[in-house]
């Protein structure tokens, strides 16, 4: 397992957890993992001195194989409730889409893209939550179609773009285009 700082988001600093691939667990030891990091960054632990504090686990789709608003806004509201009641903070991961087929043929799963409709779900999940913070899977990781990066190959190369100003009440302009 690898960690990454994330900086300070409290008087804490706080990390994210994240598997190696080139270390790769077996599913049912990365689920256990990411089941007890959840676990633990949700209920009070002292942390140990100079050590940061575990408070956020990145990992949905890898726990839970749902995508939908109306499936995953109750789990949402429930981690945020259970965080904050540890006096924690509730840090939810948002995902445009997922298709790990590619690379994992006999344990893969799609989550799809439905032009924009699943991220724009998990935006609204985790805001109407209350999460403190959200994590944008991903800005240009390809491979696994998690990317929000604009691309030629969609009706609207911005679209996913256009979907995260639209999250945050701005409005998005293009880069201007060679001629």
């Amino acid at each position: 397992m690898t960690t990454a700082p994330l900086g300070k988001l409290s008087e804490n600093p706080s990390i994210l957890a994240y598997m190696n691939a080139q270390h790769e667990l077996p599913m049912k030891h990365h689920i256990a993992l990411l089941a007890t990091l959840m676990l633990s960054a949700l209920v009070p632990v002292r942390a140990a001195e100079n050590k940061p504090a575990l408070w956020a686990v990145y990992g949905t789709f890898s726990i839970k194989r749902i995508w939908k608003y109306d499936d995953i806004a109750s789990d949402y509201e429930r981690l945020v409730q259970q965080a904050h009641a540890a006096r924690k903070k509730a840090f939810l991961p948002a995902h445009p889409g997922h298709d790990n087929s590619g690379f994992r043929p006999n344990d893969f799963f799609i989550i799809p893209r439905d032009e924009g409709a699943t991220l724009r779900g998990y935006l609204r999940a985790a805001t109407d939550a209350g999460a403190n913070a959200i994590l944008l899977t991903s800005f240009n990781e390809w491979p696994e179609t998690t990317v929000v990066e604009p691309s030629s190959s969609w009706k609207d190369p911005y679209l996913y773009l256009k979907i995260v100003a639209e999250w945050k009440s701005l409005e998005f302009t293009p880069p201007p285009q060679k001629n």
